[in-house]
């Protein structure tokens, strides 16, 4: 079951990611940013996933699981850049203030990219650590 939730989850933050990115400008429109309508759902968007991110990072750490962690955030640097990248290139946003905020997302893309060996390492001994202790719970 939670196999399934987990396949689920990410099928359904990355289409939400999709949809927003391909079609923001009819899923804004009509709303003013600077409304509390608007800007309540661009807060619960921006901050709620910004917190939720650092929530599952220091949940990871809190465990030990540094690795994890980073790869998360540098996830997270990564999906940003993509996006903002993209919408640089579709509106012709490319202004200083984007290509600041483009630089330490990259970087994050460079780390996610560097460490994946390594997390699959990992990875691979923290999955059959879980086989043989589920073995054990089940003798």
């Amino acid at each position: 079951m939670i196999r399934f939730l987990s396949w689920i989850s990410a099928i359904f933050w990355i289409g939400v990611g999709i949809v927003f990115l391909l079609r923001m400008e009819h899923m804004a429109e009509g709303l003013s940013f600077t409304s509390p309508d608007g800007l309540t759902g661009l807060r619960a968007i921006v901050s709620g996933l910004h917190i939720a991110i650092g929530i599952v990072v220091l949940v990871f750490s809190l465990n030990r699981l540094y690795l994890l962690g980073v790869f998360v955030s540098a996830c997270a640097a990564s999906g940003l850049a993509l996006v903002r990248f993209a919408g640089m290139i579709v509106v012709h946003a490319f202004t200083a203030s984007q290509v600041r905020d483009l630089v330490p997302e990259v970087l994050g893309f460079i780390v996610a990219i560097a460490i994946v060996p390594r997390l699959r390492s990992e990875l691979r001994l923290l999955g059959g650590a879980s086989e043989r202790t589920g073995k054990s719970h089940a003798a």
